[in-house]
């Protein structure tokens, strides 16, 4: 397997959705719920954040599974075949774009800046640099870093 650029922000991305999973599936506490998302407490009791954050429990459980199969497809891009690794790297690219708009629009703003960071740099290394390896090719250097 040649290293390609887009396996960088693949494999940081695997490694940041596979906490995210741990986090919604193992430790979904008030605590950590409020130091990911504080403005969710914002106007609310303790017992009301308290209750809210148990009420979503399983939701939470729920998208933690979704970021375990987020993290495994990213991992998928490092042992494909570069092609279909591109395209794979694009469609999580975009997946992530989305993710962090809806991160945003429900105000979890680490989250929005993680996931779009880490979809920007998806993005840019599977097509921005896809252009790159077109031009190293020919002037006779290799594709892959």
């Amino acid at each position: 397997m040649a290293l390609q650029w887009f396996h960088l922000p693949a494999a940081a991305g695997a490694a940041l959705h596979f906490s995210f999973g741990y986090m919604e599936t193992f430790d979904w506490t008030p605590d950590r719920v409020k130091s990911i998302a504080p403005s969710w407490f914002e106007g609310l009791t303790a017992a009301t954040a308290n209750n809210n954050v148990a009420w979503a429990q399983d939701i939470a459980f729920n998208i933690g599974v979704y970021n375990y199969m987020l993290a495994l497809g990213l991992v998928w891009i490092l042992w494909a075949d570069p092609r279909i690794g591109r395209q794979l790297a694009i469609f999580f690219a975009i997946w992530h774009l989305v993710a962090a708009a809806a991160a945003h629009y429900t105000g979890v703003m680490p989250a929005f800046y993680l996931q779009g960071g880490l979809g920007l740099l998806l993005l840019a290394a599977a097509i921005g640099l896809h252009s790159s390896v077109h031009w190293r090719r020919y002037i006779g250097l290799p594709e892959a870093i």
